[in-house]
């Protein structure tokens, strides 16, 4: 129910857009269509119609914008649960200093370890099911 949680805001923030948007777009036609007289609640009706799309399209940037963040920073979070990654101060080492190694893996465990990524980068698996097959990885290519 939570896994993707990203992709499932961007998804709400269209879905929102859409409805909000029609909403608007018809409550303004009854308005104008339903009044005795269309002056009286042309004042009204217009923003409604105009004003109301604009602000729901505006407005569903934001949580697009909140979903894509959790989505990059999975993406991140899962691309450094790796090991891979280098800290900023060991990126470039003094001349004469060794060059620091990412940790030495076996083939099977570089080929196992891609296939997982790939399984929960298509959402086959969770990102809970992926860390604990991650550990499972580790635990045994430690061994």
């Amino acid at each position: 129910m939570y896994s993707n949680i990203g992709k499932k805001i961007k998804v709400l923030a269209i879905i929102m857009f859409i409805l909000i948007a029609v909403g608007c777009v018809a409550a303004g036609i009854v308005l104008i269509a339903t009044a005795w007289r269309v002056s009286d609640v042309l004042p009204y009706a217009l923003p409604i119609l105009i004003a109301g799309p604009v602000f729901a399209w505006i407005s569903s940037w934001f949580i697009y914008g909140v979903g894509e963040l959790i989505c990059k920073a999975t993406e991140i979070a899962r691309n450094t649960a790796a090991g891979y990654c280098v800290p900023a101060a060991a990126e470039a080492p003094a001349a004469g200093e060794p060059q620091p190694q990412a940790p030495a893996h076996s083939v099977e465990f570089q080929q196992r370890l891609a296939k997982l990524q790939a399984l929960c980068n298509q959402g086959i698996i969770t990102d809970e099911e992926y860390d604990v097959a991650l550990a499972k990885l580790r635990a045994e290519e430690q061994k």
